[in-house]
């Protein structure tokens, strides 16, 4: 476009030149004013453990506020009273309509709800739980043992141990149900008069330090339980060792049950000793105290 087609408020106020260029041509202005470049928000870093970095990446973040932490920790214990229930009624069926389709719902009953138990416990723990690394480990173990029994075939073998694992079976939901039960209200009895060390404690499938505020009864329970494994484990091995051809799961299934009930035992023992030989001073901090 020639200079002379230039506007006259576009030319040189002194000379009345048009504005310079290398090609002698205007630029059109823009008149919107210019943005300021957008500054990229720097990823957050969350780490949600091994277990649940396994499960779910590491791009949630499972960390949650007071309110959060108190609703999930109470759905979580409403979530094994119910599923102990269930798990208890399909038992009762099994037994009385006895079958491999209802021992499998039984069997699959157990590894849903055990697996979903470690993914809770693990989510509780990163928020604050204070949850033994054993009771956790004996969840492990339990889907562990659920998925050995699912692979045991119908043989003889299975028959003859059937009518035991169901009795242990039952017996187990009945002292998980107690112990939900009892320790639910003693959890809300020492939080209420602030004794309790965090308010993240949960129930637990065994014994803790805070349990000995009137929930030592649960004790003889929590025994018969512990032996009852060691016998099914026993058992088991008999079984191997008197049978030419057995099947692995056998013996499989005495190894885990043994070490669940060896370990089981050293903890609540451990915990019921240190308690006897503290003071009741010493005991009352330790229950305050992490």
């Amino acid at each position: 476009k020639p200079s002379f087609f230039i506007a006259t408020n576009e030319r040189c106020a002194h000379c009345g030149a048009p504005p310079s260029s290398s090609s002698g041509l205007t630029t059109p202005r823009d008149p919107s004013p210019a943005k300021a470049p957008e500054k990229s928000e720097k990823p957050k870093k969350i780490n949600n453990g091994w277990y649940l970095s396994i499960i779910l990446g590491n791009n949630i973040d499972l960390t949650m506020s007071s309110s959060e932490r108190f609703n999930f920790k109470k759905d979580y214990e409403n979530f094994k009273v119910r599923v102990t229930a269930t798990m208890f009624a399909a038992l009762c069926y099994a037994s009385m309509f006895p079958s491999r389709a209802s021992d499998s719902i039984c069997i699959f009953l157990a590894i849903w709800y055990y697996c979903t138990l470690t993914v809770r416990e693990s989510i509780l723990i990163l928020n604050g739980s204070s949850i033994h690394w054993w009771w956790v480990a004996h969840h492990y173990l339990a889907t562990a043992l659920a998925g050995v029994i699912i692979t045991w075939p119908d043989d003889e073998a299975y028959q003859e141990f059937r009518p035991q694992a169901g009795i242990f079976s039952m017996y187990i939901c009945v002292v998980q149900q107690l112990q939900y039960q009892y320790q639910s209200g003693c959890l809300r009895r020492l939080h209420a008069l602030g004794s309790l060390k965090s308010e993240m404690d949960v129930t637990l499938e065994g014994f803790a330090s805070w349990m000995f505020h009137g929930l030592t009864f649960l004790l003889p329970f929590l025994a018969i339980a512990y032996f009852f494994e060691l016998y099914n484990s026993y058992s088991l091995l008999m079984m191997w060792l008197s049978r030419e051809h057995c099947v692995w799961q056998v013996l499989g299934l005495s190894v885990l049950l043994a070490i669940v009930g060896v370990g089981n035992l050293i903890m609540v023992s451990g915990i019921v000793f240190q308690k006897i030989k503290e003071t009741p001073t010493e005991r009352k901090h330790s229950l305050t105290s992490k």
